[in-house]
């Protein structure tokens, strides 16, 4: 991929490299905020399957579109790339380069307990 992308973690979705950069303050005042809560209480309240896999998707598709606007990857063929094996390496990547833990809705504070949840 080309050199102009915004730094983050790079993952292959269907045989091809992708850069998922960090998700912005301006995403999560956004609604991304909420998607992150709603994934949280879906584990919370033991609500896993489809529902939790396409919250995800929603989400690592919009830290994606940073880096690959619609005109250059539309929506279809970007959830094309995303398949029941490589979404929760890019779920992990989405929220890691943010600064989340897997399961947090808020991003850990610098020195603060790594734990996946909220005690």
């Amino acid at each position: 991929m080309a050199s102009d992308k915004i730094p983050g973690a790079k993952v292959v979705l269907s045989g091809r490299e992708f850069i998922i950069p960090p998700i912005t303050l301006g995403m999560l005042r956004g609604g991304l905020a909420e998607k992150l809560r709603a994934h949280d209480k879906m584990l919370e309240d033991g609500n896993g399957g489809l529902d939790l896999l396409f919250l995800r998707e929603e989400i690592v598709i919009a830290a994606l579109r940073r880096n690959y606007p619609t005109d250059e990857l539309p929506d279809a063929d970007l959830a094309a790339l995303l398949d029941m094996r490589n979404t929760h390496e890019a779920w992990l990547a989405a929220v890691g380069i943010s600064g989340f833990s897997p399961g947090e809705a808020e991003p850990a504070a610098a020195g603060a307990s790594s734990q996946s949840t909220p005690s």
